[in-house]
């Protein structure tokens, strides 16, 4: 396959002097910045080689990989297969959303600018930028002479448009969730450069007008931008894994005490749950088939989850089920079942909702990880680290592993 390589020159200025215009970079002036890059017929063979090789190779392929054309009948197979019955599963999601009274409403609303919100916690100035991208790029096409792009290059409208539409579709959803934004994260980023782009033509056609490539002299805009989003970027790492990580810790917590030899000898052991179910990270937490996980009571009032029948568990519609997100009693436990029990000490209770941790006639602390208290805690702390700052301010609670005192447990040494 051709590849066009194009070695760096300097410009003759004498012959080519500055006409108060920043240029784009394309094939008829690349070689000046020592680009290189494939033909439009090299990247029309790459492209299509990639699907042919997935459609006669990939039995079956994940969505978001190269695409494969015979991908939908597996997946209807294998889905029909193991429901037992003809089941289209995107189908199912689309009819239960769109075409019912109640759709994924009843799972929570959230307000319109929840996005915005949420876009800035997780790409800060990034995605800022991003919302502010067809501004940037109309101001650049008044202000800024540029050369013609190369017509094989797609225009900026198709290439940003699919965040707007996906945002404009997802924000007039009364139900919202930082999930479902996941597909189009890289066009953020890709806005987000766009407008970094943007602001360096007009930093250089207003204040620089002279010299050579807009690149050359608007390089230390960049660095503090990728510095100063990056570091953001850290510190909200830094403020979920200090402030959130002792659910994951404290389940881990019983892999140590069976790899220790600290638990009696018994047939199965019952972990129950009550406000913090949500937290559960997933069975893989659990040390073996002799653990079962179970809920009691709380001020919860939705439907919980439900194990799968123990044969034919795929294709058994299990009974107690709704789709409303009612409340089934059938669901709890009865507090006599649990061996040991998880849950949050932030100094409050209610009915259903005791200080089990304070109960020390009934449990008996095995661990406990300090947890951040969200209610009690700035929303700027909650969302970035600082350090110093953050270890002085933040309000805590205790994640805590509870014993039942019915059932002797030595605590790991760790």
């Amino acid at each position: 396959m051709p590849l066009r390589f194009l070695a760096k020159r300097e410009p003759d200025m004498a012959k080519a002097p500055f006409k108060g215009r920043s240029e784009a970079v394309n094939p008829t002036n690349a070689y000046e910045y020592g680009l290189s890059f494939p033909t439009g017929y090299t990247a029309f063979k790459a492209l299509l080689t990639a699907r042919i090789v997935s459609a006669i190779w990939s039995h079956i392929s994940d969505c978001d990989e190269t695409f494969n054309y015979w991908e939908p009948l597996p997946m209807v197979r294998i889905d029909s297969l193991y429901f037992g019955r003809l089941v289209a599963a995107p189908w199912n999601i689309v009819i239960y959303n769109v075409f019912t009274s109640h759709g994924p409403d009843l799972y929570g609303v959230e307000p319109w600018y929840f996005y915005l919100l949420n876009g800035f916690l997780n790409f800060n100035f990034i995605y800022i930028s991003a919302m502010v991208t067809p501004a940037a790029l109309w101001a650049v096409s008044k202000l800024v002479s540029v050369n013609a792009r190369n017509p094989a290059c797609l225009p900026y409208s198709l290439s940003i448009l699919p965040l707007y539409l996906w945002l404009i579709v997802f924000t007039l959803q009364p139900h919202k969730e930082e999930r479902f934004l996941f597909p189009v994260y890289p066009l953020v980023c890709l806005c987000g450069g766009l407008t970094v782009d943007a602001v360096q033509k007009l930093y250089f056609r207003l204040f620089v007008r002279s010299g050579q490539h807009y690149l050359h002299h608007t390089s230390h805009l960049v660095f503090p931008t990728v510095f100063i989003t990056s570091l953001l970027g850290v510190t909200r790492i830094l403020a979920l894994y200090k402030g959130y990580h002792a659910p994951m810790d404290t389940y881990m917590e019983l892999s140590k005490m069976t790899a220790e030899g600290n638990l009696p000898t018994l047939n199965y052991f019952n972990i129950c749950v009550g406000k913090e179910w949500y937290r559960f990270p997933s069975s893989f937490f659990l040390p073996d088939d002799r653990w079962s996980l179970l809920f009691v009571k709380s001020e919860f009032r939705g439907e919980l989850p439900k194990y799968f029948a123990q044969v034919d568990g795929t294709s058994v519609i299990p009974d107690h089920m709704n789709d409303m997100n009612k409340e089934e009693p059938t669901r709890y436990a009865n507090l006599t079942s649990c061996h040991f029990l998880v849950d949050l000490d932030v100094s409050t209770s209610s009915e259903f909702e005791p200080n089990y941790s304070q109960q020390v006639d009934k449990w008996v602390l095995v661990k406990s990880i300090p947890f951040l208290d969200n209610q009690r805690t700035s929303k700027w702390l909650r969302s970035f680290y600082i350090p110093y700052i953050w270890e002085k301010n933040v309000v805590w609670g205790s994640y805590n592993l509870l014993q039942a005192r019915k059932m002797r447990v030595q605590p790991s040494k760790y």
